[in-house]
């Protein structure tokens, strides 16, 4: 006989521990040869969300969104704290947590209708918004502000408010048409408006030059234009004669 009949008994008492001892071992031996390798953390700070998005992929690193901090002075989405810092050990698909930017909330468009000038410049500085200011005969009380843009409440993102003054109610001029006229003729008309004119050359004139003889060729307002004669907010007058 090859084996005794007592080795042959001790077999087959124990051979049903032998699937669970290659399984335990198989485990075993893989767990080894698959454990999570140690890599050195990437530097993250300065990039932007999705860039280091695709480098903790790129390192098999589980990325997390701690929380977002306002900083006015970093785009939206912008790295700026890391945690484990760069170029500590973690295991493979450790987490690695980060804080971005985040810009400050715009401030709301304060309301200027109903208010004058003078209320509405201090409100203005002390926001920080600048205005461009158009003024337009209205029925409003002359000063007021009658309409505005954004409007009020509003998220203010744009790079000025614009806002729209009265002038209070008044009949516009429909202006004339000054171009064939002689230079002394055409003051004369517009000092019936109590307006003067900037005269342009088309060409340059010589020494001594006057305008008594040149013709209007073009002017600005353009004819037919609907003028307001506000004595505070006086037309510019512009013609240009050869």
């Amino acid at each position: 006989m090859l084996f005794s009949p007592l080795f042959t008994s001790f077999i087959r008492r124990f051979a049903w521990i032998s699937p669970f001892a290659s399984f335990a071992a198989g485990y075993l031996l893989l767990a080894y040869f698959n454990q999570p390798h140690e890599i050195t953390v990437p530097s993250l700070v300065g990039t932007t969300a999705p860039q280091a998005l695709r480098e903790a992929a790129h390192h098999n690193i589980t990325l997390r969104i701690l929380r977002e901090k306002i900083e006015p002075n970093l785009p939206d989405g912008t790295v700026i704290q890391q945690s484990p810092s760069a170029g500590k050990s973690i295991k493979e698909y450790q987490s690695l947590f980060i804080i971005l930017s985040k810009q400050p909330e715009p401030p709301a468009t304060p309301g200027c209708i109903g208010k004058t000038g003078d209320v509405i410049r201090p409100i203005l500085k002390k926001k920080g918004i600048r205005a461009r200011v158009y003024f337009l005969a209205n029925k409003y009380p002359r000063g007021h502000c009658f309409a505005q843009y954004p409007q009020a409440n509003q998220p203010f993102i744009e790079p000025y408010l614009t806002l729209y003054l009265s002038l209070g109610e008044q009949n516009p001029v429909v202006w004339p048409d000054f171009t064939g006229k002689l230079v002394p003729d055409a003051l004369e008309q517009l000092q019936v408006y109590g307006l003067d004119a900037h005269i342009i050359h088309a060409q340059k004139e010589s020494k001594g030059h006057t305008n008594q003889e040149c013709i209007v060729n073009d002017q600005r307002p353009l004819p037919g234009s609907l003028v307001y004669l506000d004595e505070k907010h006086l037309p510019h007058i512009q013609l240009q004669v050869q």
